[in-house]
């Protein structure tokens, strides 16, 4: 389930929107409601909402300064505006700040809305998939690192590397080693 978490200044728009759709069953799940910005930010801190829905004029934090907090300071949020304003400034704005899409309370329909939820929702899984393959892609690139890294210290303690070549596999895994700091010692246990 992807949070939400919806912002508005106006109670009726708030639980209006929260109760247009069925949420969960499209996957979601609204988390919180907030009155304006600084409200919405305490509320992301704790719930960790995946998309905000918000209004751009807002007392105390508008929606423009709440998306600007929110694309420097957790930039995995989607953000959606829904506002009165028709204005093109406002719309200009919000998109160049961040924002996934604009669109008109007054005149927005659920199957508009859910249309547009989707589509975020698409973009978000398949972020989180891509963060997924290139963590997966490091370990295995770390744990091959490791692997090349122990192969080539026990080829140089076996002898089977020339102190040149030792010191080239090294250069090629980026690993640096001061000769003068180690103590070479050789040992064999008798049963």
């Amino acid at each position: 389930m992807l949070k939400v978490l919806i912002v508005d200044d106006e109670i009726l728009i708030r639980v209006g929107v929260k109760s247009c759709l069925d949420w969960e069953k499209y996957g979601f799940e609204v988390v919180g409601l907030a009155e304006n910005g600084v409200k919405a930010l305490n509320l992301v801190e704790k719930l960790a909402p995946d998309i905000v829905l918000t209004d751009i004029k807002m007392p105390n934090m508008d929606g423009l300064k709440l998306i600007e907090v929110l694309r420097k300071d957790y930039p995995q949020i989607k953000v959606i505006v829904l506002s009165c304003y028709n204005e093109m400034e406002y719309v200009k704005r919000a998109m160049k700040l961040g924002a996934e899409d604009y669109l008109l309370k007054l005149s927005v329909q659920p199957e508009t809305l859910l249309e547009i939820m989707n589509r975020v929702k698409a973009a978000i899984e398949e972020e989180r998939e891509e963060e997924l393959k290139t963590r997966q892609a490091e370990n295995t690139i770390r744990i091959s690192k490791q692997i090349l890294k122990d192969n080539v210290y026990k080829k140089f303690l076996k002898g089977a590397l020339s102190t040149e070549d030792y010191l080239l596999a090294l250069a090629e895994l980026d690993l640096k080693l001061v000769l003068d700091h180690y103590w070479v010692v050789c040992c064999r246990i008798n049963d």
